[in-house]
């Protein structure tokens, strides 16, 4: 064989090698990162997974609204304390929520986002608990009412670390998976609702119905939250997030301040922004003061206080949740960022219409109970629907290495609304 044959045999070697290692193997595609992304089916483990870290975000805060009437008996041989705690507990929370939320959204970038969701949801656990462990307790209202604001407030900070980090780790799979977290999040505003009405329905001792409520919603709540910490769990198994490149830190490209200002610029930051204002200034504040067009003493049970109140609770929560499940439904998707926010703007009309109904016993222009309830199923609706849409279009139009800071800052921006909001509602 010349030098000549032995050379082009070599490079055929070579080509030969080269097309094997290009073979896609079974062991090759076994190791290599799936790329969740892409427009593939749903994985219904991860979006389960989602959903309950979505309950987790909400279910404590809607635990400590539900527990007002358990509140208001540990407070009531206190007038001071009786007057403001329900203002209190939500100012409380949505402040330190908020002022959590700067905080995690500025420095998301450098942070283990698995590690802040797996503290946040294993300290508010273990808050939670206690706080269903003290409604078997004996405390004066002076110091009961320390505790639960010390608790709120730092469930409150809590809360704002698992909405960021939940976020934040949701651009890796897709905008497709945030309607799953929004679905958890309206269960946990039904379930609450579904529990005070049947123990008001079932229960005659009003006292230890109160007490029994109350213990039951920390116990479901911390419950959940411990859900949520193996949720997590499972989809750190699934995914890498240093080697996904939909969570990529490639901080050199377009400086932090820049970006956030782009983001501020953006139809979906105040889209978001403007549905929780115009939510928080008459929910739950002004609908829970909405009572019976009917007399109390001849009304049936259902339109006494005790049940028409957590009833138009439940139906705004049911309208929330249906709102956030037919935002998934891909018929109906909408992502122009001008039409989301136009449907942002025309949600204001909701805050006259309340006022057509029967607010703190002042009468109804129109005396209607059946106009109340429809009015909070379709309230609710309009919520989870706009909010739940704009969300996954936020997320699905930000390039690959801005999804984890669109994320928490949209979270930002729904605490900033929320805190807005429920300034309003003072005033409304």
């Amino acid at each position: 064989m010349t030098d000549h044959d032995a050379r082009r045999r070599l490079l055929a070697d070579e080509d030969d090698t080269e097309d094997l290692d290009a073979v896609d193997t079974p062991d090759a595609q076994s190791s290599r990162a799936p790329d969740y992304t892409e427009t593939s089916d749903v994985d219904y483990k991860i979006a389960t997974a989602f959903a309950i870290m979505g309950a987790a975000m909400l279910w404590p805060f809607n635990a400590f609204i539900t527990a007002n009437e358990f509140f208001g008996r540990m407070f009531r041989d206190n007038a001071q304390i009786l007057q403001i705690y329900s203002l209190s507990i939500t100012s409380v929370f949505t402040v330190t929520n908020l002022m959590s939320t700067v905080y995690f959204t500025r420095t998301v970038r450098k942070a283990d986002l698995n590690a802040r969701v797996s503290s946040a949801a294993l300290s508010t656990t273990a808050l939670l608990a206690l706080l269903a462990v003290l409604t078997t307790a004996s405390l004066k209202a002076v110091a009961y009412f320390v505790i639960l604001l010390t608790i709120v407030a730092t469930v409150g900070i809590t809360t704002g670390g698992l909405q960021n980090g939940c976020f934040g780790l949701v651009g890796a799979y897709g905008p497709r998976y945030v309607q799953f977290i929004f679905i958890g999040q309206g269960i946990a505003g039904v379930t609450p609702a579904l529990l005070s009405i049947a123990v008001a329905l079932i229960d005659r001792d009003p006292a230890k119905s109160a007490n029994r409520r109350a213990f039951a919603y920390f116990l479901s709540s911390s419950l959940v939250l411990a859900s949520s910490y193996f949720a997590h769990l499972y989809l750190k198994s699934r995914l890498d997030q240093d080697s996904t490149p939909a969570l990529s830190d490639d901080s050199d490209k377009e400086p932090e301040l820049s970006r956030y200002k782009k983001f501020l610029r953006s139809y979906h930051s105040w889209t978001i922004f403007l549905i929780f204002v115009v939510t928080l200034s008459i929910f739950p504040s002004i609908t829970a003061s909405v009572t019976s067009v009917r007399d109390g003493k001849s009304a049936p049970k259902w339109l006494q206080p005790a049940v028409y109140i957590p009833l138009g609770f439940l139906l705004w929560n049911t309208g929330d949740l249906l709102g956030r499940i037919i935002s998934a439904l891909p018929a109906v998707t909408i992502e122009d960022p001008r039409l989301l926010f136009t449907a942002s703007v025309l949600r204001i009309l909701w805050i006259p219409m309340v006022y057509l109904c029967n607010v703190r016993g002042h009468g109804a222009i129109l005396k209607s109970d059946a106009f109340f309830l429809v009015f909070m199923l379709l309230f609710g609706t309009s919520n989870g629907f706009v909010s739940s849409l704009t969300f996954a279009a936020a997320i699905k139009q930000a390039r690959d290495d801005e999804k984890r800071d669109i994320g928490a800052f949209m979270t930002f921006m729904l605490c900033s609304g929320l805190v807005v909001g429920s300034i309003l509602s003072f005033v409304f």
